[in-house]
Formats: structure tokens, sequence, C-alpha cells
């Protein structure tokens, strides 16, 4: 090649490789943006934080390892990559405006972070070829560990997680000449107290952390695929067993000093046994290094040197220049400007809104006194504004607990309060949801009667329990049914533009009250609770 082809080419490779540095650091920025929001208020996702150090530690690791050379860029994307690659692109904008208005919604999520994935794969294949999706695309798949699972998954593997975990741990209390029952919804009753298998003690937690840490080792390791494979499946059989032994050191101690000593001795416990999971995960992979060794290495390096000998075969497709990189980048920054412009603007169209509804802080109920809210709700639950009280009702002195909460505008948490229903929650405390839960209407002493859905429960020893649970978005009271808002009210959201509107949840607990007997005693307290108010 001539001195000015071989100049010309050094221009075009140097273009080529800033482009797709640039479109990358674009891509990801968005879709780690997205994927925070479910880190920051998901607990089950808040190691998701560790993904993108390790992920650039393993580039950085790589840097220099594998650099494309002048001919290297000048690979050719296959053409239904390309494709592909397109539709993502051009689809990319609408899936921008519905995850803005929907960062809860799992699909979207996923959608988000798949069309990252492809688009960098595409984008290193162009590059390098498969040396550099080898290299430098592998690395990604990691973010999978961190996208949440869609919601029916999830919640289907944690009632089974629960299920397992609670029959495991009260054979084990047998074994020790403690006498327990395991009770439905994950209760384990013991003499003097009563233990609760929540969401993160199914060892849920555990799993994700666990998928992530083996991805990552297996790929700063470069361990073959079955390396990687036996190291995701012992690292998920390390994560059942070290929960079980957490749950049933928690019940011991409960069983010998209350369950004061088990509040103080829950986080501590899952913090351990996450430390003790990747303990494991750590020697495990160090064993399975230590097998690599053995695993045919001669035959592996003859069958490389082989193939790295052969002439790589001719691939019909696109060669991409630098400028495509530029546009792309350019493509990626502009939808997400256009669609953060789309909810920052006054929709022209928009009619005069109806009061919505407020309560008092603390409501005006006579007798009420304030309870202390647990830190991990508070947490969980991230509102603005918050309270807690219980009141009893005079002829027989059953308690009564009221909580409320508030979420100014773009407070994404709010949408993340509509998966903790009491539904979802309650079974986990022993309660059994008595038939479908039902909307019902009270009349206040405003024009508008107050609409709020009623919960019918039964406790383990047979005592009813009625719940009245609402979430109220600016003027509108949410429908959505358990796991969130319906399709249809998420779509219309995105194309209102309507983004995070200011949010307030209601919830009133009547124990041991009939439902007829907590309606008529909610129909007499509503007035006192609920008014019609301006927005600020």
């Amino acid at each position: 090649m001539s001195p000015v082809g071989t100049a010309r080419l050094g221009r075009e490779w140097r273009l080529k490789n800033w482009g797709a540095l640039a479109l990358m650091v674009a891509l990801w920025s968005v879709v780690m943006t997205h994927l925070a929001v479910d880190w920051r208020f998901d607990p089950e996702y808040r190691f998701g934080w560790s993904v993108p150090a390790m992920l650039a530690g393993i580039l950085a690791n790589r840097l220099g390892k594998g650099r494309p050379s002048l001919t290297a860029n000048r690979a050719r994307m296959p053409m239904a990559v390309f494709l592909i690659s397109l539709a993502a692109l051009a689809a990319w904008p609408i899936t921008r405006v519905i995850g803005i208005a929907n960062p809860d919604w799992h699909l979207i999520t996923w959608l988000t972070a798949m069309t990252g994935l492809i688009l960098t794969l595409a984008t290193l294949h162009s590059m390098g070829g498969a040396k550099m999706i080898r290299q430098y695309g592998i690395p990604f798949l990691m973010v999978i560990a961190v996208v949440p699972w869609p919601f029916f998954l999830e919640q289907h593997l944690i009632a089974t997680l629960k299920g397992i975990n609670a029959t495991i741990v009260t054979e084990l209390l047998h074994l020790a000449g403690i006498a327990a029952v395991r009770e439905p919804g994950g209760i384990i009753s013991m003499a003097n107290a009563v233990l609760g298998i929540e969401e993160g003690c199914t060892g849920i937690r555990s799993l994700h952390l666990c998928l992530a840490v083996a991805l990552f080792w297996g790929e700063w390791f470069r361990l073959p695929l079955k390396g990687r494979a036996s190291l995701v499946g012992l690292a998920f059989i390390v994560a059942i067993v070290v929960n079980v032994a957490r749950t049933v050191s928690l019940a011991l101690i409960a069983h010998r000093s209350g369950t004061e000593a088990l509040d103080q001795w829950h986080d501590v416990a899952g913090i351990l046994a996450q430390v003790i999971v990747v303990g494991i995960c750590w020697i495990l992979t160090g064993w399975l290094i230590a097998r690599r060794q053995r695993w045919s290495r001669s035959r592996f390096l003859n069958e490389k040197s082989a193939a790295n000998s052969e002439a790589a075969p001719v691939v019909a497709g696109i060669r991409l220049r630098g400028i495509a990189f530029c546009l792309a980048t350019v493509w990626i920054l502009g939808s997400e400007a256009g669609a953060r412009f789309w909810f920052s603007r006054t929709p022209g169209d928009q009619m005069e809104s109806v009061q919505p509804w407020r309560w008092s802080i603390p409501p005006a109920i006579e007798g009420l006194r304030p309870m202390r809210l647990p830190t991990q709700s508070k947490t969980l639950l991230a509102a603005d504004e918050a309270f807690a009280g219980t009141w009893s009702e005079n002829t027989r002195n059953r308690p009564r607990y009221i909580y409320g909460f508030h979420w100014l505008e773009w407070r994404p948490a709010a949408l993340f309060a509509t998966h903790h229903r009491p539904e979802d929650c309650l079974p986990g405390s022993g309660f059994e949801l008595i038939g479908p839960p039902q909307r019902v209407s009270f009349n206040t002493n405003s024009a508008r009667p107050f609409e709020i859905n009623r919960y019918s429960f039964q406790s383990s020893d047979g005592v009813p329990l009625t719940v009245f649970h609402g979430i109220y978005a600016d003027d509108k009271f949410t429908e959505g049914h358990a796991g969130g808002l319906t399709r249809q009210r998420r779509l219309q959201r995105a194309m209102h533009g309507e983004g995070f509107p200011e949010t307030r949840l209601l919830e009133v607990i009547f124990w041991d009250t009939s439902t007829d007997e907590a309606s008529a005693e909610m129909e007499h307290l509503i007035s006192s609770i609920a008014t019609l108010g301006t927005k600020d």
C-alpha cells in the first residue's frame, strides 16, 4: 500500500475507533442511568452499583491486549447484524420515551439493556471482527445480571425459595429439638417467637449477587465456557445453602432471646451471609482455575493454533466508516435530549385538573398516637413525607393502624411503591387473602366520594383483618393490579408526557374486625382523614 493510502487508512482508523468509543460511552451512559433507578429503589438489586466498577476493571485490564490493527478495522458487518442494529437505533427514541415514563417497567428495562448490548457487540464486530467481541464484548454480558427479572418470574421464584427455605429450616429446628411449625406464607411458628421469611430472606438477593460475581470472575480469569457454567451453578447452590444457614441462625436467636434480639441481628446476618457467599465463590473460582490447567490444555492450544493459522473467511456484508458511528452517537444523545424535553414541556391541551385528595399529618383521629416507621420501610419507600399512627376502637379495644406517604413530582420511588401492596406483603406475615380486592367508595364532606381498594385477610389463628389501601397520582386513583400499573396506563403516560406525578399513598388497617364493621368505621372516619386540596 502506498504512503498516501496508508495515511488515509490511518485517519479512517482513528475516526472509526473514536466514533465507536463515543457511541458506546453514550449508549451505556443512558443504559446505566436507566438501570440505576432500580439499583436505588429495589433492594434486590442494590449491589448493581458494583457492576459498572467490575466492567470498567475488566475493560481496563484488556486495554493494549487486543487493539485492532489497520486491517482489522476493515472488517465487514454481516447484513443481518446491520439490519438488526438499524432497527434497534430506529426504535431507540420510542424506547427511551416509554422508559423515562416507566423506569420500573421491567419489560422496557430489558429492551433498553438488550438494545445497548446488541449495538455494542455490532460496533465491536465492525471494529475488529469476532476477536474484538471476545476481547471486549463478553464483559458486557455482566450487565444482564443486574437487569431486573420480569415481575411474574421473580415473584414465582421468591415464592418457591420461600417454601423451600421454610421447609428445610423447620426440619433442621426439629433435629435441634426445637418445636416449630411451618405455616402458609413462609411463616415458622415457635414456642416464644414467630419467624416470617420475607423477600430478602429467601436468598433471591444472594442469587443475583452470585450471578454477577460468577460472571465477573469467570471473565477476569478467562475460564472456559464449561468452567463458567460450573461456577454459576455452584454459586447458586452456595447462595441457597448459606441463606438457609442464616435463617436457622436467626431462628435460634429468636428462640433463645425473643424477637427483640432478632431485629438487632437481622441486617447483620444478611450482610455476613453475602460476604460468606462472595468468599466461597472466590474459593470455587480458585478451584476451577486449578482444574483448567488439567482440561486438555495441550489439545486446546493446538486447536487454537490451527484455527489461527487458517485464513479468515470472507464475510459478505457492509464495511462501516467512522462517520456512521459519529452519526449513531448524535442519534443516541439527540434521542435522550428529545425524550427529556417531551416530559419537561407543559402539554398545550392539558385541561384544568381536578382537586387531588390530601390528608393532614397527622389525621384528626381521636386517640391517635404516632408510631415510629422502621428504618427499612423508610429506605425502601423513600417518601418525601411519611407518617404512621395507631389508635384503638372504643368498645373492644381493637387496634387500628394508619400509614400515609407523599412523593413530590419526578420522584421515581413513587412508582416502585406500587410493587409493595397488601396482597404481596401481608401473606409473608402469615395472613391469607380472602377473595380479590374490591374497589369501594365513601361519602365525604366534599362533593366527590373517596375511592380506595379494600382487602380482607385472615391470620393463621383465624383473626380477621381488613385493609384499605390506595395510591393517588395527582387527581387520579391508581387502579393498577399487583406489580404496578397496567400496560395501557403506562403507554398513555408516555404518550401524554406525564412523567412522575405527585403521588400519595394511604393505608388503614382494622385488626380483629369484619369487613362490614371496618367499612362502617371507615365511612365514619374518612372525613377526618382525607380532604380535597389544591395543587401547589
